[in-house]
């Protein structure tokens, strides 16, 4: 059945699509099934907690990247030759990891009062 679907997407872009469809799904599923294991090892209390250090962890990775990391892709795709782009590449990681520390380390803190 496999062969048949890959042989059917003849093209690059449907190969592609075939595979981010895949892949976007096994992760949907593995999110459920981790939140199901979740909830039966430590109860609704526990599926909260984890939820919210979800809600924590995605906000910042929000924060961090700023909406850097489709600029420097547009950027990169555009003028890969350039010799900025490792500039604006270590500016981009640094403002990153400073940011990432930061919330971290307030996570980290006030552990006590998220759970």
């Amino acid at each position: 059945m496999y062969n048949k679907i890959v042989l059917g997407l003849k093209d690059e872009i449907g190969y592609s699509l075939f595979i981010t469809f895949l892949a976007r799904g096994l992760a949907a599923i593995g999110g459920l099934i981790l939140i199901i294991v979740i909830g039966r090892l430590y109860g609704a209390s526990g599926v909260g907690v984890f939820a919210i250090a979800q809600s924590i962890c995605i906000g910042a990775s929000l924060l961090a990247r700023g909406g850097m990391d489709s600029a420097l892709i547009r950027f990169v795709g555009q003028n890969y030759t350039s010799e900025a782009i490792k500039k604006y590449l270590f500016w981009s990681l640094t403002r990153a990891t400073i940011l990432s520390v930061a919330v971290a380390t307030m996570v980290f803190v006030l552990r006590f009062q998220f759970a």
